[in-house]
């Protein structure tokens, strides 16, 4: 089928319940990194998300895209390489953290549809992938929105608030963002550092976050201006950044103990 014909074929089918066939799934993997914002966003991404959180496909397509994800690993693809590369790693990121979601869910018919192998490296590629990521585009005249970061955190928040996150990834979820800040050699252009938050906060709701460990790994954080540098306080803002988005989301559902809303206030205040 010429790619015009897939094109005009799968828009019709958004928004509606009709299945999706093996190719027209086929063609959606191969165009997760499409570099036309328009299909690879508009098209491939939002269908991706309607047929997996609406249980369109069925369990047998969900296991292809799974196998897919294990043989290719996409976080990985081209991993010093940015532009349509970065692309590709990012909304793969998604796939992946959408996977995870329904996988988590007691309530889909794709609960569990890891296997427990699966799901420990999923998560351990997830938690890992920012470590390893260069590429700080947020938006791109050409690609779009490729914003790694944000997809990633996206990815961080779903595997932090998963009912098998264990208290060590928890950790090294911390430890990844901890790094992300400490590394810094320019600002988010596109509040990448908000969606870190959010993932964050993602942690908290779930209960896999205690107050008191964010509490104690906030003590521990570095982000003084010692040199008066212009990159270190940028760095200092968009931590401060991203302990407000964790703020008023905690403010907005009241989900506070004391000893965490006096810490992030006390360093909030500076501001």
């Amino acid at each position: 089928m010429l790619e015009q014909e897939m094109i005009t074929q799968l828009k019709r089918k958004q928004g509606n319940n009709t299945a999706l066939t093996q190719e027209e799934l086929e063609w959606l993997w191969e165009n997760i990194g499409n570099p036309n914002p328009e299909i690879r966003d508009d098209l491939v991404f939002n269908l991706f998300g309607q047929f997996i959180f609406e249980q369109l496909i069925t369990k047998e397509q969900l296991r292809w895209i799974i196998e897919k994800v294990n043989v290719t690993n996409p976080l990985e693809y081209r991993i010093e390489e940015f532009g349509s590369a970065t692309a590709y790693r990012s909304f793969s990121a998604l796939v992946m953290g959408m996977i995870l979601q329904v996988d988590g869910d007691k309530t889909s018919g794709y609960d569990s549809c890891l296997t427990t192998s699966e799901r420990t490296s999923w998560i351990q590629n997830g938690i890992h992938y920012l470590k390893r990521e260069k590429d700080r585009t947020g938006y791109d005249e050409k690609l779009g929105w490729v914003h790694a970061f944000a997809h990633g955190a996206d990815l961080l928040g779903t595997i932090i608030s998963h009912p098998n996150c264990t208290q060590e990834y928890v950790v090294e979820v911390l430890e990844v963002i901890s790094d992300i800040f400490q590394k810094s050699k320019q600002p988010f252009m596109d509040e990448e550092e908000k969606r870190l938050g959010l993932a964050i906060f993602f942690g908290i709701e779930s209960g896999n976050l205690s107050q008191k460990l964010l509490c104690e790994w906030i003590k521990k954080q570095r982000f003084e201006e010692l040199d008066g540098s212009r990159e270190s306080y940028q760095r200092l803002a968009m931590y401060k950044s991203f302990l407000a988005t964790i703020y008023f989301r905690m403010e907005a559902l009241n989900l506070w103990e004391n000893s965490l809303k006096d810490e992030m206030m006390m360093i909030l205040q500076e501001y």
